[in-house]
């Protein structure tokens, strides 16, 4: 399980490993930190829950080890930064608990020795303000160096705020192009990815539908304004649409209904013309 070996021995201390694109999972064990970061917690709050209630023995291990690891991150090793890091990020004791401003330099640390799974902990710090103010400039900046280093977490982080357009320009072919970038980078990204992936399509579809219904609505203006055709743009119809986005939603349905109702009636209407037809023959 997680947590440390009671050998005390660095070498022989585990650790609770982030999965990719999940919550960090406490009975899941490893060395150092893992290649696979967790996933954005502005997405899915997996840093967010308070931790497990651990007993004392647990906790007194905890702290010992992060005592350990304090000391020899101080003395460059790289492990033991990241390793310093985690457990200051998890806050799962006293001893560790609300020490956010030091799980952040732990961090810097390890990422200056080239940890990327630390680069994209510092994109998180900064995108919440842990430790330090909140800065989206800085959280892009640490998310653009993991994704170079072909970081899937990254890559998601990224095309999750090209798509809402925070912190950077709103582009959503940019953003499936990180999507994208991280399904193939990590096959762990795909399941969370896919359901991003499908709203940014609807999101698209929409748009360039009401490009081209814009387009329409000045050709038909154009060509038909003698008699009076006036169709407003996009920009006026569409904000009273999202307010009654419920009745248009209902209303949408209840016309799928109605067409395959008269299909279906439609349809048996024609099978019993074709039994009378035999019948009579």
């Amino acid at each position: 399980g997680g947590g440390c070996c009671e050998g005390g021995g660095l070498a022989f201390c585990v650790l609770p490993r982030p999965s990719a694109c999940c919550h960090p999972k406490p009975d899941q064990a490893r060395t150092g930190l893992s290649s696979s970061p967790p996933r954005h917690p502005s997405i899915t709050h997996s840093l967010t829950h308070p931790p497990s209630p651990r007993p004392p023995a647990k906790q007194g291990q905890i702290d010992r080890s992060l005592v350990l690891y304090s000391e020899a991150a101080e003395m460059g090793f790289d492990v033991a930064q990241g390793n310093a890091a985690h457990l200051l990020d998890l806050g799962a004791t006293p001893f560790t608990a609300h020490r956010k401003d030091k799980a952040l330099r732990a961090y810097e640390m390890s990422a200056q020795q080239g940890s990327m799974d630390s680069e994209v902990k510092i994109g998180d710090y900064y995108y919440h303000g842990w430790g330090t103010s909140r800065d989206i400039k800085k959280a892009v900046a640490h998310y653009r160096i993991a994704s170079e280093a072909r970081m899937a977490q990254a890559m998601f982080n990224l095309g999750w705020m090209h798509e809402h357009g925070v912190g950077i320009p709103q582009d959503l072919h940019l953003a499936k192009r990180y999507y994208d970038m991280s399904i193939e980078t990590s096959q762990d990204a795909m399941w969370p990815t896919l359901p991003c992936l499908a709203g940014l399509w609807v999101r698209m579809a929409a748009r360039e539908a009401i490009t081209r219904a814009d387009k329409w609505a000045l050709h038909l203006n154009r060509e038909y304004r003698s008699y009076g055709v006036d169709i407003p743009p996009s920009e006026l119809w569409l904000p009273r649409l999202a307010d009654i986005w419920d009745v248009v939603l209902v209303s949408i349905l209840s016309g799928f209904l109605g067409v395959t109702v008269i299909l279906k009636v439609t349809l048996a209407s024609q099978r019993m013309a074709q039994q009378r037809d035999r019948r009579g023959g």
